[in-house]
């Protein structure tokens, strides 16, 4: 950005700010005055949904007044500076409105945590979704991670109804919320279609972080990288009607087929496990030789070359045809002029005989000496693993193949004993 633009810019976002609240125009967004004196919450607003014992700092009340006129608000403040008062404040707002708010957070063992700590303030109307756990689904104030809120956005299963806010937490990435904008009941908030339209609604409340957002300039690169993912996106609409994801013609049902509907379930890789999944090898295997086969799609492709345990002897075909289907979707993708991702396509077998050793109860010790890998980067291969199972089965309840749901779960509780069901890991040495 050059000095120019950013002093220009500098001076239009203080203009907006110097003006009363009431007569700032919805389509900038605007600093607050972090030095602005405040009256205390209650004087400041009338019947406030929820109060605390201590007196809120300036950039709290700020960031709940913008919440009580609908706006739009990000928070940036130091660690421990109090930011998640402002989302206990929505979240109460929402119990007020009868309305329901949605929290996330990058990982799961923060999602986890912020679970027990909204318990604790909302009692019982708080769940929480994770890869493997769901708790009270129906309630006001639900927590998830970035990952489900947006896989549910895009499946729209009657989970975000009534939605009237989103919390984020330590969110960095704001071109996944251009979606999610649809979703929000909120009449204030309009459907943010470009990068500058979605920033430009949001009030940006600082403690000691200033930012100077150059709206024009992020418009003018959104329409050059617009063009090149409109190009990229018709050859991947293509490939899934190809493949048999999406109906060729417009159908009153929607534009997902069964296929389609499966695949929205699995997180990673989709496309690819649901192809190979649903082709009807599975369901005829027994539940360790499921287990065993569906781990080449956990193998990170940090770890270290695993030859033993080797894959099985009657695996080995097996294996070779699921290399032979991923070559095939790598060639049609490249037929119709779509970019293929290593994340798309990350298929690795060498955890197959690791995998099946674990599945047929193994001891963990005597399969990391075989192995050579540490045990921590194998416990977390064999836990993804137990999340793409149980993905899997989902997926298959919802098109109403109980026999493969079944056939799945038998795999995952092949693999999900021991250390596995463990929540934490101590090492205790204990004196002679």
């Amino acid at each position: 950005m050059s000095s120019r633009v950013g002093i220009q810019a500098m001076a239009s976002l203080q203009d907006v700010a110097a003006q009363p609240p009431q007569l700032r125009p919805p389509s900038h967004c605007y600093l607050e005055n972090s030095l602005e004196q405040l009256p205390p919450l209650h004087q400041l607003i009338p019947n406030p949904a929820m109060t605390w014992p201590f007196e809120l700092d300036t950039f709290q009340k700020q960031a709940i007044r913008c919440l009580e006129r609908k706006q739009s608000v990000i928070v940036a403040a130091p660690t421990s500076a109090g930011k998640t008062v402002v989302a206990e404040y929505a979240c109460s707002m929402c119990r007020r409105r009868r309305t329901r708010a949605i929290y996330t957070s990058p990982l799961k063992a923060l999602s986890n945590q912020k679970f027990r700590d909204f318990r604790q303030i909302f009692g019982d109307d708080v769940g929480i979704i994770t890869g493997d756990t769901k708790v009270a689904t129906k309630s006001t104030i639900l927590i998830m991670t970035t990952e489900i809120l947006l896989n549910t956005v895009y499946t729209n299963n009657g989970t975000m109804n009534d939605l009237d806010v989103v919390i984020m937490d330590e969110h960095t990435k704001a071109a996944k919320l251009i979606k999610l904008t649809e979703e929000l009941s909120a009449p204030d908030i309009p459907l943010g279609r470009h990068c500058g339209d979605l920033v430009g609604h949001m009030g940006l409340v600082h403690r000691n972080v200033r930012r100077v957002w150059a709206i024009e300039n992020i418009r003018e690169d959104a329409k050059t990288t617009r063009a090149e993912l409109l190009t990229e996106q018709k050859a991947r609409v293509n490939v899934l009607k190809e493949l048999g994801f999406l109906h060729k013609t417009p159908s009153p049902s929607g534009c997902l087929t069964r296929k389609g509907i499966a695949a929205c379930e699995i997180h990673q890789m989709g496309v690819c496990v649901t192809e190979i999944v649903l082709g009807g090898s599975f369901t005829h295997l027994p539940p360790v030789d499921v287990a065993a086969l569906l781990s080449c799609f956990v193998c990170e492709s940090g770890m270290q070359a695993i030859h033993d345990p080797p894959i099985p002897d009657h695996l080995k075909k097996a294996v070779e045809d699921m290399t032979e289907k991923v070559n095939q979707l790598e060639q049609l993708h490249a037929n119709f002029g779509a970019y293929m991702s290593t994340d798309d396509v990350k298929m690795r077998t060498d955890l197959v005989g690791a995998t099946y050793a674990w599945a047929c109860d193994g001891a963990f010790s005597v399969i990391v000496d075989r192995t050579g890998v540490p045990a921590g980067h194998l416990l977390q291969a064999f836990k993804r693993l137990c999340e793409l199972l149980s993905q899997i089965c989902s997926a298959c309840h919802r098109i109403g193949d109980d026999i493969l749901a079944s056939c799945m779960k038998a795999a995952r509780d092949t693999i999900h004993r021991g250390l596995l069901c463990t929540p934490s890991l101590y090492v205790v040495h204990h004196n002679q």
